[in-house]
């Protein structure tokens, strides 16, 4: 397994309204981070891509981070969250932390959607009885499972499913002329997907939040979980 992407999000009360310090937040964003984000537009949610690896939401109550592709270390996921968490905290002038989530994401390649259905039926998390309707002779499709639990403090679910499909980009008419490109760009997808929410939903003040150590912990905590799974990615 590999850790596909992994996201960041943070629910938030305030009491200043995101649009009216738009160009503050942004001036002050823009003063920390590259200029490789894109054009920003004036609409909520902001939806921004920067450096070639991270999509970034905000607008009144939520902001998120999510990076394709992360090192193991999530060192760029933590100076990029800390960059937009500041921000908050300075500009939009957070009064309470309504929740907080950390979101990895990890897949495993198949040759076909046939091996992914396969591979899940045969994990001991997917219990069928021998005798289902159409079980021993047909092609099995693609399942599905979602557990978790919650306290009054923290709660994690788990997701096990499977993707298969194709995501097809049709190139422009000059690069196809040019003879130096195909016509179309093709990716298919056949994986297993592991994908597991961990969270505070519980109400605390910025003072309470330590950015860096939550996001640490909540990741080892994570990846031990994923091990009990499939053993370690």
């Amino acid at each position: 397994f590999q850790l596909e992407q992994i996201a960041f999000e943070i629910r938030f009360s305030t009491e200043n309204y995101y649009q009216q310090v738009f160009k503050s937040f942004w001036k002050h964003i823009q003063s920390q981070i590259s200029s490789d984000s894109g054009r920003i537009r004036y609409e909520e949610p902001t939806v921004i891509t920067y450096d070639n690896k991270f999509e970034i939401r905000v607008s009144s109550d939520t902001f998120a981070v999510m990076q394709f592709f992360p090192d193991s270390s999530l060192k760029e996921l933590l100076k990029v969250s800390k960059i937009f968490y500041d921000a908050i905290i300075e500009i939009l002038g957070i009064e309470a932390i309504t929740r907080v989530g950390l979101r990895p994401i990890y897949t495993k390649d198949y040759d076909d959607d046939i091996s992914v259905a396969e591979i899940l039926y045969q994990t001991p998390y997917i219990n069928y009885p021998d005798n289902l309707y159409l079980s021993q002779n047909s092609l099995p499709l693609i399942p599905a499972l979602i557990i978790g639990w919650e306290d009054e403090e923290r709660g994690i679910t788990y997701r096990l499913k499977g993707k298969s499909g194709k995501l097809g980009i049709d190139l422009p008419l000059e690069l196809i002329a040019s003879g130096k490109f195909q016509k179309t760009i093709e990716k298919v997808y056949n994986q297993v997907i592991l994908d597991i929410d961990m969270y505070i939903h519980k109400p605390i003040t910025p003072g309470q939040f330590i950015l860096d150590e939550w996001i640490n912990q909540a990741y080892e905590t994570v990846k031990k979980e994923g091990s009990k799974f499939f053993g370690e990615s």
